[in-house]
C-alpha cells in the first residue's frame, strides 16, 4: 500500500498532517512493516526553505521535492491533478488508487488498514 501525502512548508494545516503522520507510522511500524510505503511530496518553491523546515523538524521520512515545472515534464502534483494542500492518495498492492481526498488521520489510517485486510 502506497500512501501518498501532498503538503507544503507554508500550509500550517498540511505541515500538521505530515507531523501527526510521523507519529502514526511510528505507531504502526511493525503492523505496517514492509506492507505501507509512506510518502509525503512537498510542493514548495523553494529547495532551500524546504530543506531548513524539514531540518527544524527533524523528519527523517524521505521527501520528495518536485522543484518546478520543466518542459515536456509533469511534476507528481500535475499528474495527481493537486488542487491544494493537503491531499492525500492511497494506492493498493496492485497499483491501483482506491482513493483520493482529505479525511482524518485516524480515517486515512482505517483505510489502510483494511487494504491491508484485504492482501
Amino acid at each position: 500500500v502506497v500512501y501518498l501525502n501532498f503538503w507544503a512548508s507554508w500550509d500550517a494545516a498540511s505541515a500538521q498532517e505530515v507531523q501527526k503522520n510521523h507519529q502514526i507510522l511510528k505507531n504502526k511500524s511493525e503492523d505496517w512493516k514492509n506492507k505501507v510505503q509512506y510518502v509525503a511530496l512537498s510542493i514548495d518553491d523553494n529547495l532551500e526553505v524546504l530543506s531548513e523546515f524539514l531540518r527544524e523538524k527533524s523528519w527523517s521520512q524521505e521527501f520528495h521535492y518536485w522543484s518546478e515545472e520543466q518542459a515536456n515534464k509533469l511534476t507528481a502534483a500535475q499528474i495527481f491533478a493537486v488542487k491544494g494542500v493537503p491531499s492525500n492518495f492511497l494506492i493498493d498492492a496492485e497499483g491501483k488508487l482506491v482513493w483520493k481526498g482529505e479525511a482524518k488521520l485516524s480515517e486515512i489510517e482505517d483505510r489502510v488498514n483494511k487494504l491491508l485486510e484485504n492482501e
